[in-house]
């Protein structure tokens, strides 16, 4: 998830970074809605997908290279039987 001060390089931005307080605040996300929400980072802490706002520059797959694919599945909470 976020931490203060993140920041990432937007696709489209030429390499340019933004905070991802600031982009949040652009796509209208609600404050109680941002902890918590996923992220996607390299090994090095790079922010490479604000998940379902932003795909960082550089980050998208190339033809016939190696890709990644993620699948979020919300469960239903389940009590012990």
């Amino acid at each position: 998830t976020a931490r203060p001060g993140m920041r990432m390089a937007p696709l489209g931005m030429g390499g340019h970074t933004r905070s991802l307080g600031d982009i949040f605040t652009d796509r209208k996300i609600a404050a109680a809605l941002r902890p918590g929400w996923p992220i996607i980072t390299n090994a090095h802490g790079r922010v490479l997908w604000l998940c379902g706002l932003v795909v960082a520059e550089g980050a998208l797959a190339q033809p016939g290279a190696p890709a990644l694919t993620l699948r979020w599945l919300q469960h239903d909470k389940v009590s012990a039987a």
